[in-house]
Parts: structure tokens; C-alpha cells; sequence
């Protein structure tokens, strides 16, 4: 049994309102809780803490594990529910003006908290106020056993400037013994790193070689066709591949359309009303695993474009251009060589080198519009935003959106750090002057996404929980700076660590100083 946390709420802080239950969320993770019963107690927390936000004069919620359930309290100090039987009814509401402009008083607060609780019970008495009382049951996900990774670390670069630290949207970087080391648990593959390490410590390791990998057939994205300013578009640029020595090019984003386009019609066949996630960037769908395994049901049900590709060629062993570390992983899983996938830097001085040789030439342009993507669907780049959206959709905040697709990158694999023209200015070009594109179909995943170990903070659930708490008992101690001195992230991130066995108190250079302890 860990020890109450309790948490203070503000009447009428509409714009507070949410950060009780999303530390609920966080400590339900640390334990291992499966996804259904996170998003089931994030739901019924969040609406009973924003009924104290809106009808009452300030409350507190009160939460515990105990073994397999949770336990909440959630008390306020008036004004009272006159008739319960009334307040318990859909669609009944008493909000006032200020919250409907918030987009609250739907009248489904109460029946809400009752649908996802196990167990539940209010009282109130009016005058004084309202006790409201709810449990849920905890049970433990399968799990996978996780996806190879593919960020290179070379020590001798790194200078420690520690901006892998800051960047990392997971925290799975620590920068320690003069070099940074990844959490592989925690790591999605992602660009992040990579696009903030100044002396290129962190990278894609590429197996390239002239002899097996410009030949046969290439799968390559818009975002490098795009590379080669305004004098050489995007037709010219595969000219150029295939004077290298490829026969046969592919576009990936025949695959993004198609997938987008299925994913859509995948929504409409949908006979409960959720936010359809379209399955388009390896690095989101780890996020995803890691980080969100309840909307996993979320996610269209085909592979990747990278998979895709790989699934329709692979009796041509093509070549593929990867433009972040999640798309080498996935490669890598179904079984592509790893000198036959190539990033950018491999081929671009050649490409170049090629271009301005033949620059007096009267190059072939069949220029030609791109095929739009589906108007339907929400796009959403660049992880901090993706990461928000997520939450949103795992709190039931996201109702209007029918399908959207999360990209790692801005702009997606534009926004990738291992190319060098403006992502905006790539991907405007490629949309005004890029290659036609045909639509490939969609590939069925035929293996279901699995939620990954994550944070969780060990397999067996009452350990966990013990851990947690040994973890709070550490973060007490420390000064709340989160600077980073340590090595770790944040000062929640060394307490981790020292519960973990991967650090110790002493690593904290401001141990017992007065600092920021608020949480």
C-alpha cells in the first residue's frame, strides 16, 4: 500500500483544473497498471476533480493503491447537491456560464465517474458539501519484449553539454562516466537527441557501401527528392538516383496516402465514436506502446509506410532511405539488411556531385502535382505537440477529431536533423513540384501492437508499488531543481535512478540544499 497523496483543488481554476489526475495517471504507470485501467481511473478522476473546479468552493483529492485497486476521495467544502438522483442523471447540468465557455457542462460528470469505477459512492448534504468515494480494479498488461534501437552513441564526440537530457521526450538519456547512455526501455527511437547534440555524438550508424547498395530497387521519401533547391526538382532528383545505378524507385509516400486514405474509411466503419490514430511515423507508435498503451485499440490496424513497402517489394530486397532511428529499427525487424538501408548523407554528395555535372544538360522534368492527403485527418508534428494531443485523446478530451496523424518530426520526415534544407521550405516544394504519386493500398497488421514495459517500475505489481513509494521517500530528500547536474533528466528522474540501482544519492551536487519541493 503506498502512503496517501493527497491534492489540493482550486475552485474555479479552469486552467489548473487536470493536474491531479494526470499525476494519477503518471504514479498508475510507474506501477503497472494495464492501459484500460489507466485511462478507466484518469477519466473518473478528472471529472470529479473539475466538478470540484466548477460547483464548489475548493476540495481535495485524495489517492491510494492498495494491492490491485485504487482508491479515490474526492471531497469539497460546498455547496452541496440538492437532489443526487437528479445530479446522477445524463445530461443534466448546472454549470455555470464560465465553464460552458470551457467546454464543460455536458451533464456527464457524475455518470461518467460511475461508468469507469468499480466500485463508487457520493454523499452530500447541502450547506457543507459532497464526499465522493471510487475505486478501480488494476490489472497487469501483457507485455512486448520491446523493438531493437537504433541511435549510435560515440563517446569520444560528446562534450557534455547534456542538451540530449533536455531534448529526450521519454527522459531516456543519461549523461554519465563522460558519455551519454540511453534507457533502452524508455527510448522511441525518436530524432530528438540526434537534432540537439552539437558534435553528432548521437546518430544513425549507417552500414553504407557503394559495392551492394546502389543497385536494384530504392524506396525513398519526398523529403530528400526535396533537398536540391529550386534548379533540380524532384523528377530530376530520381534521374539522378537512377543514373547512380538503381533501376527501380519507389515513393514512399504512395504508401502515407494510401494508409491515410484506408485509415479514414477505417474510422467510418467504426461503430463507437474514438479518435482513429493513422499508423504513418515507427517513432509515434513507440511513444504510443511506451508511454500510451490504452490507445493502442486507437491506431488503424496496418503497418507503417516503411513496413508497408517492405511488405509489397520484399522479393526485390530493395534498398530504403531512413530518415530517423525508428524507421532503421523497424527495418531491421523484418529482417532488411543493414547495408541496405542508407540515410540521407549516404547518397546526397553523390546525387549533388551528379546534378551539377550534368547541369548543362536538358534534364527530363515531367513536373506534376502531388495526390492530396485526405482532408479528414488532423495532422500534428513535432513530439511536444504530439505528446499533448495524446494526452487529450487518452483523457477523453479529444472528441471532435476523428483521425489524426502524429508525426515525430515537424513536418514529418522534412523535419528529420539528418537533412539540411528548411523543413517548410522541403516540404512546400515537395507539394508544389514533387514527382506524381501513385496510392499504394494499405497492409494489414497482422500482429497487433502490444504495450511495452515503459516505466513501469518493476514486472511484479506490489514491488512496484513499493518502489514508487521508496521513490517518493528519495524524492523528498532531493532540492527540486531538476538541472540536470546529476546526469539524469530531473530530480524525479535521480530518485528513479537510485530506487533502480542505476545511481546514487551522492551524484546530486545540491543534496540538502533548500530548493523548490512543490509537486
Amino acid at each position: 500500500m503506498t502512503d496517501p497523496i493527497i491534492f489540493q483543488i482550486k475552485a474555479g481554476d479552469y486552467d489548473g483544473g487536470g493536474k491531479a489526475s494526470r499525476a494519477l495517471k503518471e504514479h498508475l504507470k510507474k506501477v503497472g497498471a494495464d492501459g484500460k485501467a489507466v485511462r478507466r481511473a484518469m477519466i473518473a478522476s478528472y471529472e470529479a476533480e473539475m466538478n470540484v473546479v466548477i460547483h464548489s468552493v475548493g476540495g481535495q483529492m485524495t489517492i491510494q493503491i492498495e494491492g490491485d485497486r485504487l482508491s479515490v476521495e474526492v471531497k469539497d467544502e460546498g455547496p452541496g447537491i440538492a437532489d443526487l438522483n437528479l445530479a446522477m442523471r445524463e445530461g443534466y447540468s448546472t454549470a455555470p456560464a464560465k465553464a460552458r465557455e470551457y467546454g464543460f457542462g455536458a451533464g456527464m460528470g457524475l455518470p461518467n465517474i460511475k461508468r469507469n469505477s468499480d466500485e463508487f459512492h457520493i454523499q452530500s448534504q447541502v450547506g457543507e458539501g459532497t464526499t465522493l468515494q471510487f475505486k478501480v480494479l488494476l490489472k497487469q498488461p501483457e507485455l512486448s519484449a520491446g523493438t531493437p534501437h537504433s541511435v549510435h552513441i560515440r563517446a569520444a564526440l560528446c562534450r557534455l553539454c547534456k542538451e540530449c537530457l533536455r531534448s529526450c521526450p521519454t527522459r531516456a538519456v543519461r549523461v554519465r562516466n563522460g558519455s551519454p547512455q540511453i534507457l533502452e526501455h524508455l527510448c522511441i527511437d525518436c530524432n530528438a537527441c540526434i537534432g540537439e547534440c552539437p558534435t553528432d555524438a548521437l546518430s544513425i550508424k549507417s552500414a553504407f557501401n557503394t559495392q551492394s547498395s546502389l543497385r536494384g530497387t530504392l524506396v525513398v521519401s519526398g523529403a530528400f527528392l526535396a533537398q536540391f533547391g529550386t534548379a533540380f526538382p524532384a523528377d530530376v532528383v530520381l534521374q539522378a538516383l537512377k543514373a547512380l545505378g538503381f533501376e527501380r524507385i519507389h515513393i514512399l509516400e504512395s504508401w502515407s496516402l494510401g494508409i491515410q486514405q484506408a485509415s479514414v474509411e477505417y474510422a467510418h466503419r467504426q461503430t463507437e465514436s474514438q479518435t482513429v490514430i493513422v499508423p504513418t511515423c515507427p517513432a509515434v507508435l513507440n511513444l504510443i506502446q511506451l508511454r500510451f498503451p490504452s490507445l493502442i485499440p486507437h491506431v488503424a490496424p496496418f503497418l507503417t509506410p516503411l513496413e508497408s513497402a517492405e511488405a509489397m517489394l520484399h522479393t526485390d530486397k530493395p534498398a530504403f532511405m531512413a530518415f530517423c532511428p525508428s524507421q532503421r529499427s523497424r527495418l531491421r525487424e523484418h529482417k532488411v539488411y543493414d547495408e541496405r538501408i542508407l540515410i540521407p548523407s549516404d547518397l546526397r554528395s553523390r546525387v549533388l556531385t551528379w546534378l551539377n555535372a550534368n547541369a548543362g544538360i536538358e534534364l527530363l522534368s515531367q513536373r506534376g502535382s502531388n495526390v492530396e492527403s485526405d482532408s479528414e485527418i488532423l495532422s500534428v508534428c513535432g513530439l511536444e505537440h504530439v505528446m499533448g494531443v495524446l494526452n487529450d485523446i487518452e483523457d477523453g478530451l479529444l472528441r471532435d477529431i476523428g483521425v489524426v496523424e502524429l508525426l515525430g518530426c515537424d513536418q514529418g520526415c522534412f523535419g528529420s536533423p539528418l537533412l539540411s534544407e528548411d523543413c517548410y521550405v522541403a516540404a512546400n516544394r515537395w507539394r508544389r513540384c514533387g514527382a506524381c504519386t501513385v496510392v499504394h493500398p494499405a497492409v494489414p497488421r497482422l500482429e497487433p501492437l502490444v504495450a511495452r514495459a515503459g516505466i513501469r517500475l518493476d514486472e511484479n505489481m506490489l514491488r512496484a508499488i513499493m518502489k514508487l513509494k521508496q521513490m517518493q521517500e528519495v524524492r523528498s530528500m532531493l532540492p527540486g531543481r531538476d538541472c540536470g547536474v546529476c546526469g539524469a533528466p530531473t530530480c524525479d528522474d535521480l530518485a528513479e535512478d537510485v530506487v533502480l540501482n542505476r545511481a546514487d544519492m551522492a551524484q546530486c551536487a545540491y543534496l540538502g540544499q533548500q530548493g523548490d519541493q512543490r509537486r
